[in-house]
Parts: structure tokens; C-alpha cells; sequence
């Protein structure tokens, strides 16, 4: 029934805009090339809508501190950040573009740390599970097929620990005995895996492949006096069977020396998540992972946890076009926004009931706050776009006085009324969301503060040649973090001096 509804509604919305026109829009639907796109820039300078008139900013004041209140973090694009707190220190951890290695840094200081020595060229996405565990996101050789791998860092007390091998393995097993066995065979250079990418030493993974069997052949000969020959066996096999296991076990006994720099790194583990997934986020509330596929029938929307087991289906639908919104929390899922098409936007349980939240309006974007009383959405007009809040609960709409899109909001946890937002000072004539979001046009934005309840706004840092994008909040908000849509570099912005001001500054918006 959810099903036939979603679609008799999207059918009824495409057949609403046909009839009465939409000018300056662009085609509709996305494949999989259109995976994280990067637009051109435009031949020619767009027209700016001048932005409306701001407050006097009373926040932005030097510190006196040793550390810039507003600093750049990474020096290299970055595919995804989290932050997080350890002791008395804030830290965030994010992946590097380029390589996939993990890095770290604390807030209070300017040192950066590399956690990871597992390569991984290219990553798109970076979706952080928990401070130690993220799903990467990238496009295989092809350029077309979407992987996505589960990376897990391995505590170093737990890195070598021996291993026992109770169940015999073969190719197109997969789970803990796998990741095990190919880290055992990567101790010795006759055996490895693979010499680079996945499966090479430091980035094992959780899949048995035709490059596990071929290891495992080596292996068998390398032992064959005490594997081959008891089974009067002249070639190896591949199957990781009950001598084979025998003598893993042994070898996982032995202390293995290390180097200095890889006492200094996690191991990692990978899990590879079903290809060509649409879409993912991370559900904090349910400490699991939700991810859109495509069928032969439209959509479907897995639950599972990060290691890809116990999964639900949780979702359905006949259209193939839609987008989770990675608020960290809970699941809400909308319609892919499209100037020339009318959204959709649902509150999705864990049970896969579906409470809608707006529906009706060209180019919808939103950004429900975490109690899920109060929405900032974004659609589209003949001229670019209008920002307003929603308030779900009253039923009612407040047009807000600056132009922003909800993707670079970010609600308070401390202070649920509390939003902070990037806000360009200037809007450049275009076809909202998807002009943005293709790179098709870049802001320069101010960070400002807004009481949902009051609609009082407060600009609370200037800065230039900052697109900001991924919005985040530290664990008590005295941090605000972004990422630069022009470069892909990480920022963080230092909104209050401890955390006891952060509290009561909410408490008093």
C-alpha cells in the first residue's frame, strides 16, 4: 500500500509540473555516474542576488588563546570527519581523499596524527559509524560500479592477538575467519594476499576471493609435508581444510616483530557492503547502518549493522530517486531534489512505518532538527530559491529573512531550537539545489545562529572564499566543523571558550 501511494503521488506531481511549466529547469533522475557529481564551472559570471541586510556580528572577538578561534584542520581534501571526546580533549578523526588514511587531531593543539596505513585511492564518501568504524565510499576502475567497504580499526592491544581456526574456509566465505586468515598468510611475503589495495598487509579484508584461494595454494605448498602429502595430494587445493588449520593455528602462536611506525598505526578490517549502493548513513539512536538499493522494481532500504549482518528491509518504494538525509540520528528520506520536481519527505522507524513530513514543493531540501518538531526546507523558484522553518507539530510556516540550503545547517543537540547555518552573502542566479550541488556555482559564506522559536539571527563569524558544507558539532558544541566545498578541506570553528558556556548560551537562545 506504501508503495502504490509513493507512486501514485510521484506520478501525480510530474503530471502537475507538465501541465503548468517550470522555466530554467534541468532533467530529472540521476544514474550511477551521477554518484557524488562535480559540475563545470559556468562560462560566464553568473548574476548575484544581493544578500539581505545582517546584524551586527556580536560574537566575532580574538581570543586570547593560543589557537585561532576559526582554523583550518586538514591541508588536503578530506572525504568525511567525525568528532568526538576522549578524556578532557575534543577530537576529530577524517579520511583522506586521495589515499583513504585516517587521520587525527585535537582541537587544542595543531598536531596531526595518521592512525591508518590502509590505501585506498579516490575515496567519494566517508560515512563515520562510531569513532571507529567508517563506511568508504568510492568509484571502482570501471568509473561506474559504487563500492562500498566497511573500515574498522583494530585496537593495538588486540592487533596480534593468536587467533584460532575452529572451521574450514573456501573461496566466497566471508566473516571474522577470513579477515583472520588473510592476516595470518600476509606474515609471510610468499603468501601474501595482494601487494597493494584490498587484501594487502594492513588493509585484510573480510571477503574470501580468488586472491585468498591463490594464497592459500602458496601456502599448502610452501607446507606441503605436513598439508599435501599426509593426504597424498599432489597440487593444492585452496580450501582451507583441517591440516591446512593445523598449521594457521600454529603459525598464529608466533610473536611477530613490528616496526616502529606500524606500532604507531591500526590494523584495519574491511567489509565490503552489497555494489551500487545509492545511498548510506549511519543511525546513531539505533548504533546502525541504513542503506538504498536499486531492483527491478524501484528502491529498497536495508537496516543492518556495520558489519552488514542481521539486515531488515525496512523500505520499498517504485521510484528509484531518493536521498537519506545523514543527520546522524534518525532516518528521514526525501525525494531527490530537483528544480523542475515536486519533493517528497518522510520520517522512516526502524519497523518501516513512514510519517510524511512536506511534500509539494519544487527543489525540497531539508534539515529536520534532532526532536523532529521543526524543519528548515529550501524549494525552488523562477529566481533560485526561498528558505523557510517549518514547524511539524503546529503545522505552520515562517519564511526566514537570509537564503541558505538546508545541507548547510545543522541543528543543536544542546539546544534542539538552536541552528547554526553557512550562509552565502550572495546568491548567484541558478537552478536550486541541483546547480550547488553539481559545482555548477560556489558560495562565499558567513556562519550564523538562529532561535527557531524567536526567528532572532545572529552572525557569528565572517570569513571569505569558504563554501561550507557538512556541518557538525563537537560533543558540547563548543565546536563547529565544516568542510570547504571549493578544496574539501576541514575546518573547525571554536564557538564558545568551555563548555559551560555552551549550555547556558543555549539555555538563554
Amino acid at each position: 500500500m506504501v508503495v502504490l501511494i509513493l507512486a501514485i503521488t510521484l506520478i501525480g506531481s510530474v503530471l502537475w509540473y507538465l501541465q503548468n511549466g517550470n522555466s530554467g529547469g534541468t532533467k530529472n533522475g540521476t544514474s550511477i555516474r551521477d554518484f557524488l557529481p562535480f559540475g563545470q564551472a559556468p562560462t560566464e559570471p553568473p548574476s548575484v542576488i544581493p544578500p539581505p541586510t545582517t546584524p551586527v556580528n556580536p560574537q566575532n572577538q580574538t581570543s586570547g588563546s593560543e589557537l585561532p578561534r576559526l582554523r583550518k584542520i586538514s591541508e588536503k581534501p578530506i572525504a568525511g570527519a567525525l568528532a568526538f571526546k576522549s578524556g578532557e580533549s575534543t577530537l576529530v578523526r577524517f579520511v583522506d581523499k586521495a589515499s583513504g588514511h585516517i587521520f587525527e587531531a585535537n582541537v587544542q593543539d595543531t598536531n596531526l596524527q595518521r592512525l591508518t596505513n590502509t590505501t585506498m585511492p579516490k575515496i567519494q564518501e566517508a560515512v563515520w559509524a562510531g569513532e571507529n568504524s567508517v563506511v568508504l565510499r568510492y568509484l571502482k576502475e570501471d568509473e561506474e560500479t559504487i563500492e562500498s567497504v566497511v573500515l574498522k580499526l583494530v585496537p593495538r592491544n588486540e592487533a596480534l592477538k593468536p587467533f584460532e581456526f575452529k572451521k574450514n574456509l573456501k573461496e566466497g566465505d566471508m566473516g571474522t575467519d577470513v579477515l583472520n586468515l588473510q592476516r595470518t598468510l600476509n606474515r609471510d611475503t610468499e603468501t601474501v594476499i595482494a601487494e597493494s589495495g584490498p587484501g594487502s598487509k594492513g588493509n585484510e579484508t573480510n571477503r574470501f576471493g580468488p586472491k585468498t584461494t591463490e594464497a592459500v595454494k602458496k601456502f599448502q605448498v610452501k607446507y606441503s609435508d605436513q598439508i599435501l602429502k599426509p593426504q597424498n595430494l599432489e597440487t593444492p587445493s585452496g580450501l582451507v581444510d583441517g591440516l591446512s588449520r593445523e598449521k594457521l593455528n600454529e603459525i598464529t602462536g608466533v610473536n611477530i616483530e613490528q616496526s616502529k611506525e606500524e606500532e604507531n598505526l591500526y590494523q584495519t578490517a574491511l567489509t565490503f557492503l552489497p555494489e551500487n549502493i545509492k545511498d548510506l548513513a549511519f543511525i546513531g539512536s539505533l548504533q546502525k547502518i541504513f542503506y538504498l538499493e536499486e531492483d527491478s522494481l524501484g528502491t529498497i532500504g536495508t537496516l543492518a549493522d556495520t558489519s552488514n549482518q542481521k539486515k531488515v528491509q525496512i523500505f520499498e518504494s517504485g521510484a528509484t530517486e531518493w536521498n537519506i538525509h545523514k543527520n546522524r540520528n534518525d532516518m528521514v528520506i526525501s525525494t531527490k531534489a530537483s528544480s523542475n520536481s515536486i519533493g517528497l519527505s518522510y520520517s522512516l522507524s526502524s519497523a518501516g512505518s513512514m510519517k510524511k513530513i512536506l511534500g509539494g514543493q519544487f527543489g525540497l531540501t531539508l534539515n529536520v532538527s534532532p526532536t523532529k518538531e521543526k524543519a528548515i526546507y529550501s524549494e525552488s523558484t523562477r529566481d533560485g530559491f526561498v528558505l523557510n522553518l517549518y514547524n511539524v507539530t503546529q503545522n505552520k510556516i515562517l519564511k526566514l529573512d537570509y537564503l541558505t540550503l538546508p545541507e548547510k545547517c545543522v541543528w543543536s543537540r544542546v539546544s534542539p531550537k538552536i541552528v547554526y547555518c553557512a550562509v552565502p552573502k550572495g546568491i548567484p542566479a541558478g537552478n536550486y539545489p541541483e546547480t550547488w550541488y553539481q559545482g555548477e556555482v560556489s558560495f562565499e559564506d558567513n556562519i550564523w545562529m538562529m532561535n527557531s522559536e524567536t526567528g532572532e539571527e545572529t552572525l557569528v563569524e565572517t570569513f571569505n572564499l569558504v563554501d561550507g558544507t557538512d556541518l557538525f558539532l563537537s560533543d558540547k558544541e563548543q565546536y563547529l566543523f565544516f568542510t570547504n566545498k571549493k578544496d574539501s578541506q576541514l575546518w573547525s570553528l571554536r564557538l564558545f571558550e568551555n563548555e559551560t558556556t555552551v549550555v547556558e548560551s543555549g539555555a538563554e537562545n
